[in-house]
């Protein structure tokens, strides 16, 4: 597979692999309609060519093809989630033998619920499974479909999972595993608990209440003394094997330390026990009183203890066990809401852990939060790891999870340790079988440091070869992609690759960077016994597997892969699309990892072309907008970002209004035509509650102020506030073939949608601080601009739409304190500034004389400077109680020569003016339409900051 085209297994945009498709379609139907003809071929045919005359069959026929007409017609307004230009959400093209799996079996309709409706799916099932097992690392495969991997020997310590409809299903698998698991030594201390208490009970009327109290639908007065006594004597001498490595019996153990052994003990707890048994030499037969008899006397009182049957509220009420915690990443999926509620756990069961500065989980904050509950004897159920968080694309530190965890087990504190990979867990494609064998708490720190060398060794190769092939498909920031390629793939990111393989489960979903059809998701287990926690028919509690015991003839074995799956009924065809795809493209280094790797070159191009796009050579053609990445070296392939206008835009929530506008314009919507689209983004959200320490700084960098940000800020008015973040995956590997000019031409839509939305959205919000009225302008300029000055208003519909303007002739006008007015002529009475209520704004010319720019320049700008003067009383503007701002405006600020600096700094010092707030006038202003735009914007941007400074 060193030579693996990607080109090859994707129909491409443009449909350029299409002969290649046609093929693979039209062998599937041919084979198909081919085996349903011969199958039984002498059987009776059932639609004759006579039915295919008849009227109503030609009726019926031409309905079909006008509906399906219909139909793809519809579906042509779907997201185009295969075109290299939608970077959008995780969705991305489909390879070629995954349809191709999934189209040829669905025509079969298996259901992989059981062997019997899915005799080929699913053993392919299994086969995948396996190989996603390898790729982790994790260990043998147990395949339910081989009669080889049954026995009960084989079993114990093998790695088993299936697939599920998705990510979200598969979790609660997981953690539905997780809970019946660590109450399973609770049931056993029940058991014996009740047994004694029964035995040592008089009253027999005492003995009911016992009954009753354990939720035992059969009484165990009904079971032969000896049986009973049998057993506790066991159950009480049982010897259980302690986190730290001691043992403990049973009777001697609470149910606070019970709950608290580790996974692999309690895995095999159950089954110890029935060895036991049947190792015990019991005298006499009285009344059956044998070994097998006694088993089933066990079986039968742990399944009525156990929580399956008695539920968390009994269990609780009868051993009073504090309710145990969960605890994930801030970064976890939404779903994991749901969680704790669906397994009866209660949301209040779900304590988020607050994450680093690059949304990693906080292994310190981790370990104060389990340590507290630890001190109050509150257990820990399960440590969830997020390896790809959605919004970021986070891989937490796996390995500082784990060692936490066995940090605690020497203290015998155990917890479940699960990971949600349903993203990220094919970039672990990216390590090979030799480099996955190591474990993470015994590997040096130089060995991980040469395996981080291997794979950035590998990624960089893809690149070389392609900067290599043709200098027009050479990319500009070859050395910058290096440099962003090595600080992501890091000793921590290898590090939380090496220790996937010892979590007690994982959850990876093949509809995601499997590019397999929905649905497809997958939940693995470190041990095959897990299962059983969740299995309605536990195989190795009998004694005679696949015998009736009447003949003693050993039977066919039936596979029913429901048994202990959430779902019962799943797809075949999606087994099939896995297996073919995964025969085509295995999940190795030289498969996958090669997707992966064109992935992450993807990736770090899309950052490199922005990081070019922000430097001060293109600030001009930025306008001063500024795109903020979220974070500058993402872990995979999602990367996520903030528009910006420093110096203009300083309150988060008119951040958040920009970016809503940039979003509306780039994500598809019910209604709007497909083919208006270009570029695709999505966006997320962050809360300032959960991730203040991150979003502090991006929106400096973004220009807002520290006021804004403050402390105090933050903990009341943005509290419950989020903060928007405009967010691309990088799925689409075909991306790795193109010139830089497509990510270029991505960054400069997002910047042409923040030009044209920023002037409405800013009027817009001029109009809300202004308590809805449109704002009052006066604008002084000299006789010979005036008529030109209106002919730009009436041009720019932006402003006329949103902004009432009074022209003036500033040379000619007179103030009159005692109407507080201004006068112009002695004959016209412009009244604005004196209206009550009224917000007001003053843009003065600097020039007020004539036009002329270039001779006796200071003494051309004296009569605005005194009108300026006139205006301000301790650097304040006002005009009774009425807030009044300045605008200085004028051509001299755009020549920026001395005078230029001299005035600026005579407007600050003097009058408080800021130079953000004076606008220049460049000559383009008075020719063109692109010049009669901009200067328009930019007096939007002033009337806004003018609105934020002055309005209350």
């Amino acid at each position: 597979m060193e030579n693996m085209n990607i080109k090859s297994v994707f129909l491409g945009s443009k449909s350029e692999n299409v002969s290649l498709y046609k093929e693979v379609f039209t062998r599937i139907i041919e084979d198909t309609l081919n085996f349903r003809k011969n199958y039984h071929a002498q059987d009776e045919i059932i639609i004759s060519e006579q039915d295919k005359c008849e009227k109503d069959f030609i009726r019926t026929k031409n309905l079909i093809l006008d509906e399906l007409q219909k139909t793809l017609s519809r579906l042509k307004e779907s997201v185009p989630t295969w075109d290299v230009k939608y970077m959008a959400h995780f969705h991305g093209d489909l390879l070629i033998p995954a349809i191709a799996g999934y189209v040829a079996s669905i025509l079969y309709n298996p259901n992989n619920v059981t062997d019997e409706a899915s005799s080929a799916t699913l053993p392919m099932e299994m086969d995948f499974m396996k190989q996603i097992s390898e790729m982790i690392g994790y260990p043998a495969f147990y395949d339910i479909t081989k009669e080889s991997d049954y026995k009960v020997e084989d079993k114990n310590y093998k790695s088993c999972g299936h697939l599920a409809s998705g990510g979200t299903v598969a979790n609660i698998e997981g953690i539905w595993v997780a809970r019946n698991l660590k109450y399973l030594p609770i049931t056993l201390k029940l058991i014996l608990s009740h047994i004694q208490a029964f035995n040592s009970s008089p009253n027999s009327e005492d003995k009911d209440n016992l009954i009753r109290k354990a939720s035992l639908e059969k009484s165990i007065k009904d079971y032969n003394p000896r049986y009973l006594k049998n057993l506790e004597t066991l159950l009480q001498s049982f010897e259980v094997k302690l986190s730290n490595g001691n043992y403990k019996t049973l009777g001697q153990l609470s149910y606070y330390s019970l709950f608290n052994l580790d996974t692999i003990t309690i895995m095999g707890l159950r089954q110890n026990i029935v060895e036991r048994i049947k190792k015990l030499n019991i005298e006499g037969n009285e009344n059956n009183c044998d070994n097998r008899t006694l088993i089933k006397v066990f079986n039968e009182l742990y399944k009525k203890g156990s929580i399956r049957t008695t539920g968390l509220a009994e269990i609780h009420r009868l051993t009073g066990l504090n309710t145990p915690k969960l605890f994930i990443s801030n970064t976890c999926h939404n779903t994991w809401d749901k969680m704790p509620e669906i397994l009866g756990l209660g949301q209040d069961a779900l304590e988020k852990i607050p994450v680093d500065d690059n949304y990693h989980i906080d292994i310190s904050e981790l370990n104060k939060s389990i340590r507290k509950y630890k001190e109050k004897e509150i257990s820990t159920l399960a440590v969830i790891g997020v390896f790809g968080s959605t919004e970021e694309g986070a891989i937490d530190p796996i390995d500082g999870i784990l060692k936490t965890k066995n940090k605690l087990e020497k203290e015998n504190y155990s917890f479940y340790f699960h990971v949600d990979a349903a993203y990220g867990g094919y970039f672990a494609s990216l390590l090979s079988k030799d480099e996955q064998k190591h474990r993470v708490l015994e590997i040096s720190d130089k060995k991980i440091k040469e395996i981080s060398h291997n794979v950035i060794s590998r990624i960089i190769s893809l690149l070389h070869e392609y900067n290599s092939k043709s200098i027009n498909k050479k990319t500009t920031f070859y050395n910058l992609i290096i440099e962003q390629i090595t600080q992501t793939i890091k000793i921590s990111w290898v590090s939380s690759i090496l220790a996937l393989k010892e979590v007690d489960s994982i959850v990876l979903d093949p509809h995601k960077l499997g590019y397999i059809p929905y649905p497809s998701g997958s939940i693995l287990f470190r041990d095959a016994r897990s299962r059983e926690q969740t299995s309605f028919d536990a195989p190795y509690l009998e004694w005679e597997e696949n015998k009736l015991e009447w003949s003693g003839i050993q039977t066919k074995r039936h596979v029913y892969a429901g048994k202990s799956t959430l779902e019962c009924s799943r797809p075949g065809a999606s087994a099939a699309a896995c297996y073919l795809a995964s025969k085509v493209i295995p999940l190795t280094t030289e498969g996958y990892g090669k997707i992966m790797a064109y992935s992450i070159i993807n990736t770090q191009r899309f950052i490199s072309v922005l990081i070019n796009f922000n430097r001060i050579e293109n600030y001009s053609l930025n306008k001063g907008f500024k795109i903020q990445l979220q974070y500058e070296h993402p872990d995979i392939n999602i990367i996520g970002w903030v528009i910006g206008l420093p110096h203009f835009i300083e309150k988060p929530a008119h951040i958040n209004s920009l970016n809503d506008e940039v979003f509306s314009g780039m994500a598809k919507f019910s209604g709007t035509s497909v083919f208006s689209y270009n570029y695709f983004v999505s966006k997320t959200k962050l809360s300032f509650k959960n991730y203040s320490h991150v979003l502090k700084p991006l929106l400096l960098e973004l220009g807002i102020s520290n006021s804004e940000l403050s402390d105090e800020q933050i903990n009341t008015n943005l509290r419950d506030e989020n903060l928007a973040i405009l967010r691309s995956v990088l799925m689409n590997p075909l991306l790795f073939y193109l010139d830089d000019k497509h990510f270029t031409g991505f960054w400069e839509q997002q910047l042409n949608l923040a030009k044209q939305a920023l002037p409405k959205l800013l009027l817009k919000l001029l109009e809300n601080k202004n308590d809805g009225n449109r704002l009052e302008i006066i604008w002084l300029e000299n006789e010979q601009k005036v008529r030109h000055r209106k002919q730009n208003v009436q041009y720019e519909s932006l402003l006329s739409n949103h902004i009432n303007i009074e022209f003036v002739v500033g040379n000619k006008f007179k103030y009159d304190p005692h109407n507080k007015a201004f006068v112009v002529d002695d004959k016209e009475n412009v009244s604005i500034l004196s209206r009550n209520g009224m917000k007001k704004v003053l843009i003065i010319d600097m020039n007020l004389i004539d036009n002329d720019h270039l001779t006796n320049k200071r003494e051309k700008v004296q009569a605005s400077l005194d009108l300026i003067f006139s205006l301000s009383k301790d650097n304040k503007f006002n005009l009774d109680n009425n807030s009044l701002f300045i605008i200085p405006c004028s051509k001299y600020f755009w020549m920026n020569d001395s005078f230029s600096n001299d005035l600026k700094t005579l407007l600050k010092k003097k009058y408080g003016i800021e130079e953000k707030f004076c606008i220049s006038k460049p000559p383009e202003e008075e020719i063109s339409n692109e010049g009669v735009q901009q200067f328009s914007f930019e007096l939007i941007k002033r009337l806004f900051l003018a609105a934020e400074r002055n309005f209350s």
